[in-house]
């Protein structure tokens, strides 16, 4: 029996995402721990943190906000970091960006004459 959250797929899931996490967002503000930056997606964030330790603790805190939750940390690996699809690289002092590709990514495409539902068939393969 589930008891948190709402079904996978439901369309009220990401409503219910959203309104959660900006619950969250408004505790963390009040205690004074929201970082400086701080960017979210759904249920996806990125925020800058001044060391390791700091994202560690910030991370502690995240997963000590509500028992059902669990926040895991990704860091940069060669100043490069992904985050929905862009890979954000640090250089020097910018920040740049190009699109990130997972390492399970094999680059094929959904062949036009498949028996997939049209819906599903980009635009610019019809001939």
């Amino acid at each position: 029996m589930k008891i948190d959250g709402v079904a996978m797929g439901s369309p009220l899931g990401p409503l219910m995402a959203n309104v959660f996490m900006c619950h969250l967002e408004e505790k963390l503000t009040r205690g004074g721990l929201m970082p400086q930056l701080y960017k979210r997606y759904v249920d996806d964030t990125l925020a800058r943190m001044p060391s390791v330790d700091a994202a560690a603790e910030f991370l502690s805190t995240l997963n000590g906000l509500h028992p059902s939750l669990t926040f895991t940390m990704e860091l940069p690996v060669d100043n490069k970091i992904p985050f929905i699809g862009i890979e954000i690289v640090k250089n020097g002092t910018k920040l740049e960006t190009q699109v990130y590709r997972k390492p399970t990514n094999t680059g094929l495409l959904l062949h036009f004459q498949s028996h997939t539902d049209k819906r599903y068939k980009d635009f610019y393969y019809r001939q």
